[in-house]
């Protein structure tokens, strides 16, 4: 009779004891020495972890010297390492458990590191298939313009408000700024720093409501620990070319000049004429005219000539006896078509007489 014995053993396995063999051992029972060995290697799966990310001896290094990260991790399958910055892949090591890098650093090799490890397993206690590590390496350098613009020569008017930005490159970042106008120390302007990105910052200027005394050359102090002084020079000058007319508008003026006068010298040309042609009409006695009768004279009060030896004149109403005429200001106009002299007098024509 054959009997059939079974045993079950329940045991939880951890990556600690990935790769190790487990067995199992039957005896007879009767001392006979008859022993059965089955042996089973166990394997377990666990997701990758980064156990160390670190750089050599010092998160700050100084530029131009040479400079290490290194990451890493454990994981069954062997994890993939990727070290990255700012998006940019540096180095991968697609399975393996560690990574290293290095390289000359410069003052742009400062800002933060990644480095993560992932292999498709995800953690008990999460989700994430991938682990990441994070790090910040600083490289000591000089100050120095990343972005200064091309404008280094302002034009305002007074009252405006004056605004200027450019950004630096370098670390540790400024420790203070100092404001010279003229080579003397202002306090109209004021700085504001801001870190957008390691190890770039930005700097912004501002004036509210220009003065005349800030139309000149700024200077800009910067102080950096252990570095020499940079300097941000630029200047304000007045707009005065906003306050002067177009030059449409000055020909415009100059035409309306010109009408206006020419229109106001052909108002007292006329003007005069008629006056001058009031005052030069002369009486003919050998004229009959009607409405004479008895030495009186009835005419319209345009044409009417009093009686001989019985008219006062004034100095408006004065008309010269024939021989004696002189010619008076007015006679100085010229016709239409031909310019008298000041000394000629004007002598009506004719037919002009015997119109009158």
């Amino acid at each position: 009779m054959q009997v059939d014995y079974s045993l079950t053993a329940a045991v939880v396995f951890t990556r600690n004891t990935s790769g190790t063999d487990c067995s199992c051992t039957a005896h007879d029972g009767k001392g006979s020495g008859d022993v059965q060995l089955v042996s089973k290697r166990i394997t377990v799966r666990y997701a990758a972890s980064i156990t160390s990310f670190a750089t050599d001896n010092s998160h700050i290094i100084d530029n131009g010297n040479w400079g290490g990260i290194y990451c890493e991790a454990v994981g069954y399958p062997l994890p993939r390492i990727t070290l990255w910055k700012d998006n940019n892949i540096l180095k991968e090591n697609p399975s393996g458990s560690s990574l290293s890098f290095r390289q000359l650093m410069s003052c742009a090799d400062t800002g933060t590191y990644h480095c993560q490890a992932e292999n498709g397993i995800s953690n008990m206690n999460s989700t994430e298939v991938i682990h990441t590590r994070t790090i910040h390496l600083y490289v000591r350098c000089s100050l120095q313009f990343s972005s200064t613009g091309s404008v280094h020569k302002f034009t305002h008017k007074p009252g405006e408000t004056f605004i200027s930005t450019f950004t630096l490159m370098g670390w540790p970042e400024p420790s203070e700024f100092s404001v010279l106008k003229s080579g003397l120390v202002s306090n109209r302007l004021t700085v504001h720093y801001s870190v957008e990105k390691l190890p770039h910052g930005k700097v912004d200027l501002k004036i509210e409501e220009l003065q005349t005394s800030d139309f000149s050359k700024h200077t800009v102090v910067i102080f950096q620990h252990g570095s020499p002084l940079l300097t941000y020079n630029f200047v304000i000058e007045e707009d005065t070319e906003s306050s002067r007319p177009s030059v449409s508008v000055i020909a415009g003026a100059v035409v309306g000049s010109v009408f206006l006068v020419t229109t106001l010298f052909v108002i007292v040309r006329l003007s005069m004429s008629i006056c001058c042609k009031r005052k030069k009409t002369i009486s003919d006695p050998a004229i009959e005219e009607p409405g004479r009768e008895n030495g009186s004279h009835l005419a319209s009060e345009s044409s009417y000539i009093p009686s001989e030896g019985s008219y006062n004149a004034t100095e408006s109403d004065y008309i010269p006896s024939e021989g004696s005429y002189n010619a008076s200001e007015c006679d100085s106009i010229p016709s239409e078509s031909s310019f008298l002299s000041p000394e000629t007098p004007y002598i009506p024509f004719e037919n002009e007489i015997s119109r009158l």
